[in-house]
């Protein structure tokens, strides 16, 4: 038959191998490669969540894996237990929320909400390539004082 490859060897993902760049497969038929001496699944593969932690006013890290890392940043309220009067309105500064990423220097999500009369949270997702490097700032309503904020992070790859 032409135009077809027929892989006769299986083999198991994560096993040794000894030819770095062979092709061949498993048992259920899915490709895998020969990569740093290891039988590797080709395409997409199962991924997972990684806690990154709970933060106040800041957060760097580094994507130093090869696929591209999604984080998800929820929270960002204040943590200043203070009155405060924005545009007339009276409030808390605990009301107030901010959530700021970047990814390489370059500004890839950005938001807030610095009315102070009622409690609430934000929400933030963006993708960091690999070999990247990526910051999250929480700086809810500073003209009023009421920065810094806390925030926490997942990590899905």
């Amino acid at each position: 038959m032409g135009g077809v490859i027929k892989l006769g060897r299986i083999n198991t993902a994560g096993a040794y191998c000894d030819t770095w760049g062979d092709i061949s497969r498993d048992a259920t038929g899915g490709i895998l490669s020969c990569q740093s001496g290891v039988w590797t699944t080709a395409g997409k593969k199962t991924g997972n969540y990684v806690d990154l932690g709970g933060h106040i006013y800041s957060y760097s890290g580094t994507n130093t894996s090869d696929s591209t890392l999604l984080i998800n940043v929820w929270g960002g309220a204040s943590t200043v237990n203070k009155s405060v009067n924005k545009d007339g309105v009276d409030g808390a500064c605990v009301n107030t929320w901010a959530l700021y990423a970047t990814v390489n220097g370059f500004t890839v999500a950005a938001a807030a909400d610095n009315n102070p009369t009622w409690a609430k949270n934000g929400f933030i997702s963006f993708s960091v390539p690999a070999n990247s490097n990526y910051s999250i700032v929480s700086d809810p309503n500073p003209t009023s004082g009421c920065s810094p904020g806390a925030f926490n992070v997942v990590g899905y790859r």
